[in-house]
């Protein structure tokens, strides 16, 4: 059972990969394929052939019939209970009674969050219109190829009270079907060598000056490549970085014992990023650009 579960998690993620498409949608377009063929009774077939499985699949099929059956009233009691929990966590301080964070000595904390409850609900019902309903689907599809007909060359479910509204969620998952083959056709995603790099060990810094103010540090760095050692940088990189904390003890406005503060703390090494100013092999050129910035930042006289 493991051996299956890992072997299908590694085709998941190798053909998500290969396709840049979420793996529910590449069988959306699989099913799509099969109806349009004609080829799904024979699927279908196969599938059902052992009475058990059968069971099962109607079984799910029913479940998730319950839910798109009453999926305006699920809808909107979600959406309702969503806004209130953020209402009450605006407006209120009802959630003071939730408990405290909980520190562990790994550096893991337990922590209640309203406005990430809001969040989990929003998203249940994302995956309701989309994963799950992908899903029902796919059962349909198991169960009865017939459930289905061919309409101005999309796919929609028949003969079913509530045709309407599953037929909404269809349109809707063919837009988003569209989008992600569009941004798997045209959306390139790569990091720009020309301005950016990634400093390590194999950079030999030459010189270095920082540049300090309340918000942040900026640190300008002449830097030579330790491999060629032709290669010569001038870098600027964020060191420091203000950012908004919650600290514990004081007495906040709504009176608990935690506050926000703004505090300026350092950029862990692996997460900073080296904006190239300068690159070539002359490295007199690169130190006036590094002098002129001195100048600027410091006044330093001719």
């Amino acid at each position: 059972m493991n051996n299956i579960i890992v072997n299908w998690t590694k085709l998941k993620k190798i053909t998500e990969e290969t396709t840049k498409v979420p793996f529910t949608y590449l069988i959306f377009i699989l099913l799509s394929v099969l109806i349009y063929s004609g080829k799904g009774q024979n699927i279908s077939e196969i599938v059902t052939s052992n009475y058990i499985i059968k069971q099962i699949l109607v079984l799910l099929t029913e479940l998730l019939s319950l839910i798109y059956n009453n999926y305006i009233a699920i809808f909107v009691a979600i959406v309702l209970a969503a806004i209130l929990i953020l209402v009450l966590f605006w407006k209120t301080s009802v959630f003071n009674i939730l408990p405290n964070d909980i520190e562990y000595t790994d550096g893991t904390v337990i922590s209640w969050n309203p406005v990430s409850a809001a969040q989990r609900l929003f998203n249940l019902i994302v995956n309701l219109s989309t994963d799950c309903f992908i899903c029902y689907y796919l059962l349909n599809f198991i169960i009865n190829t017939k459930y289905f007909e061919v309409k101005y060359y999309l796919i929609f479910f028949k003969n079913s009270e509530i045709d309407n509204l599953l037929n909404i969620l269809m349109v809707v998952n063919y837009i988003i079907l569209l989008s992600f083959v569009l941004k798997a056709l045209f959306v390139i995603k790569y990091k720009d060598t020309k301005r950016w790099l990634k400093f390590s060990s194999e950079y030999e810094v030459i010189s270095s000056f920082s540049v300090s103010s309340e918000d942040d540090t900026i640190q300008y760095i002449v830097a030579r490549d330790g491999y060629t050692f032709t290669n010569y940088y001038l870098l600027q990189v964020q060191t420091h970085k203000r950012q908004l904390k919650e600290m514990k003890g004081g007495l906040s406005i709504a009176g608990d014992s935690s506050r926000q503060e703004y505090i300026k703390e350092e950029i862990p090494l692996s997460k900073r990023s080296y904006r190239i100013l300068d690159k070539g092999e002359n490295l007199s050129d690169i130190v006036y650009y590094y002098d002129e910035l001195k100048k600027k930042y410091f006044n330093v006289p001719d």
